[in-house]
């Protein structure tokens, strides 16, 4: 890590499916690394984070954004997962917290399963539309390198009205690219796309 890095240790609060993944990275990238865990994860749970850090008197605080960009979402109504997560973020900014917001897309390590629509184990692949939109698709140990990398080179903090936002891609492909790669890959599945 830089001698002049502001970012010197860091607080990790969960270690769930994308926690184990940034934890590793952040060790080796020399910062002292504290790990929050609790029991289940609860609806209140980022908003008392949120509280406790600016009382603690933290300098950055990176919310669960990993995703899709939520910054210009307005009604609940549009997806209530991305609301919850823009009120997180007015959180932040209302109790002057500088913000680092982190955008993605999905997890390409972790979205294509049965529930999301890609069932390996039967071949069957359920697109949303047309499946032709192309996506940024980034697996969970780029976006892992990347913060520990941001955060190691971190010269400045964002000012605590507007969040700081990274928006990363380790791949830009539609839905329809990605099951064409998949049938490539699996000559000897039976491919049902629907």
């Amino acid at each position: 890590m830089p001698a002049t890095t502001l970012v010197k240790s860091v607080a990790l609060a969960g270690a769930g499916t994308l926690g184990s993944v940034i934890l590793p990275e952040l060790v080796k990238a020399g910062f002292e690394t504290t790990v929050l865990t609790r029991r289940d994860s609860k609806r209140d749970s980022p908003f008392l984070s949120a509280k406790a850090a600016k009382e603690a008197g933290v300098k950055l605080f990176v919310p669960g954004e990993f995703g899709n960009p939520t910054t210009n979402i307005e009604q609940a109504e549009v997806h209530p997962i991305m609301y919850g997560k823009k009120q997180i973020q007015d959180l932040l900014k209302s109790v002057g917290l500088p913000t680092l917001l982190v955008f993605n897309g999905p997890f390409s390590d972790t979205t294509f399963n049965a529930f999301l629509g890609f069932d390996a184990a039967t071949g069957r692949i359920r697109l949303v539309g047309k499946g032709d939109t192309p996506i940024s698709w980034t697996t969970r140990l780029d976006v892992a390198r990347f913060l520990a990398h941001y955060l190691s080179t971190l010269t400045s903090f964002p000012s605590a009205s507007e969040s700081a936002v990274l928006r990363i891609e380790g791949d830009r492909k539609t839905y329809s690219e990605v099951v064409d790669i998949y049938c490539r890959l699996q000559p000897d599945q039976n491919v049902q796309v629907s």
